[in-house]
């Protein structure tokens, strides 16, 4: 079994490519701006991006809808729902049955673990929880919580910071 820090790597490598990079940069923005026509084209980009059962790009599109529904409840719905449908014809059944389950607010039990160990009053266990998250598959973890953070930030700034995720 590969290390966590060469699991990491893996993921980077692939999410730093200049399409998924490009990408990536184009879905936070468009997440944190909720403009439907930005999310649609870097879903496109991201979706079924890298190899496996759950692509990176994929995984990548996961963290992003649960940053979105920690922050924003049920008022990520309609970007969560259009990331699901733009991206599943393009990737694995695997990964479509997993972006539907973000999109609809759902989410593991290592990523429930997480958002409530990000709200204040449960900031015990988040080391515990960040591990079980990047445990996930081959470089799922890494690529999903790069997603999340990189997602949760933006949405952050764009509502002011110290934002708080609604766990």
């Amino acid at each position: 079994m590969a290390s966590a820090g060469a699991t990491d790597e893996r993921a980077s490598r692939l999410l730093a490519s200049p399409r998924a990079a490009t990408a990536a940069t184009a879905l936070v923005r468009g997440l944190a701006a909720e403009d439907d026509r930005a999310v649609a084209r870097a879903t496109e980009l991201l979706a079924g991006l890298g190899e496996g059962l759950t692509p990176a790009g994929d995984d990548f599109l996961v963290g992003a809808l649960h940053a979105l529904w920690a922050l924003r409840g049920e008022g990520a719905q309609p970007l969560a729902r259009l990331v699901a449908t733009v991206a599943a014809p393009r990737t694995t059944d695997l990964s479509a049955a997993w972006l539907e389950s973000a999109a609809n607010g759902r989410a593991a039990p290592p990523w429930r673990a997480l958002i409530a160990a990000l709200a204040p009053e449960g900031e015990e266990g988040l080391e515990g929880a960040l591990a079980e998250v990047l445990a996930t598959g081959h470089t799922s973890g890494a690529a999903s919580l790069a997603g999340f953070l990189t997602t949760l930030a933006a949405l952050q700034a764009a509502r002011g910071a110290g934002t708080a995720p609604r766990g």
